[in-house]
């Protein structure tokens, strides 16, 4: 007849403070895992259109202002050429009424160019204030796909 043979492994005894670690360790990895789970369900919610949709808002916005930008400086230059010409048709006497008219016309343009320039910051400005917020979240729950 056979006895049948029955082995044991003693029992890890741990001590409070090694129990207590054990469990920070645990809820460390649970806080880990719950917040990815946040992230994934953050990605999962992003409005994609509406992400997509304020980019291209605030790309087109941007490029108006560049545009702005650019004309504002070549008006820029322009006035001053005009500034110049203006001087030396001055200091000759010699045809400075159309010079004068040319100096003239070269300052209205410029007015014109800095209004515009005034007109695409702000509206970019504006925009930013209105969406910034929104662009921002959507980007966030983008970054976790």
């Amino acid at each position: 007849m056979q006895t049948a043979t029955h082995t044991t492994t003693p029992a890890t005894i741990m001590t409070p403070t090694e129990a207590e670690a054990l469990d920070n360790h645990a809820e460390q990895q649970a806080r880990a895992q719950y917040e990815g789970i946040v992230q994934m369900l953050a990605a999962v919610a992003c409005d994609y259109d509406r992400l997509q949709e304020l980019r291209d808002e605030r790309e087109e916005l941007a490029e108006e202002l560049a545009e702005a930008e650019k004309e504002h400086a070549t008006a820029l230059e322009e006035a001053a050429a005009a500034e110049g010409r203006h001087a030396a048709a001055c200091a000759s006497y010699a045809s400075s009424t159309s010079q004068a008219e040319a100096l003239k016309e070269a300052r209205a343009t410029l007015e014109e160019a800095a209004t515009a320039l005034d007109e695409a910051r702000e509206a970019l400005t504006g925009w930013d204030d209105d969406n910034a917020d929104e662009l921002a979240e959507l980007e966030i729950g983008r970054a976790h796909v």
